[in-house]
């Protein structure tokens, strides 16, 4: 069975090159949001298994919705147990965001290789490696 996979990005190039590699293995069944309000709308909504979020996002940031998911895990609206992989173009830019994003219960954090919107050179076997031990 496959499990749900929802990509929250704001660029569009990454939220259909992700779509498409993931999609090719079978294994998951994808939704895309185009930004962290949309995207926590579509957690409570449609119940995924695991997200891969960006952290610069316009309307609500990674970090923003990390700390909402956060208050509605605790309060029971979302799953505890719910995996959220940051992978973004920043972590090479600014370490801090690293440390808040796991701070904020980030299960895993990944840099985009090369650039904000660059999923040519992304690592999908990696994270989708990843992903797999976090549902594990």
């Amino acid at each position: 069975m496959a499990k749900k996979l929802l990509i929250i990005d704001d660029s569009f190039l990454v939220r259909s090159g992700l779509e498409g590699a993931f999609k090719k293995s079978g294994k998951w069944e994808i939704s895309l949001a185009e930004n962290g309000k949309i995207g926590l709308e579509k957690i409570l909504s449609e119940k995924p298994d695991i997200v891969i979020m960006d952290i610069e996002m316009p309307e609500m940031d990674g970090l923003a919705t990390l700390k909402e998911i956060g208050s509605k895990k605790r309060s029971g609206e979302i799953l505890k147990s719910l995996p959220v992989i940051i992978l973004s173009g920043t972590m090479y830019e600014n370490d801090e965001n690293i440390r808040r994003a796991k701070m904020l219960g980030a299960s895993d954090v990944m840099a985009k290789p090369m650039g904000k919107s660059s999923t040519v050179t992304i690592d999908v076997t990696a994270l989708q490696e990843r992903m797999e031990k976090l549902l594990a």
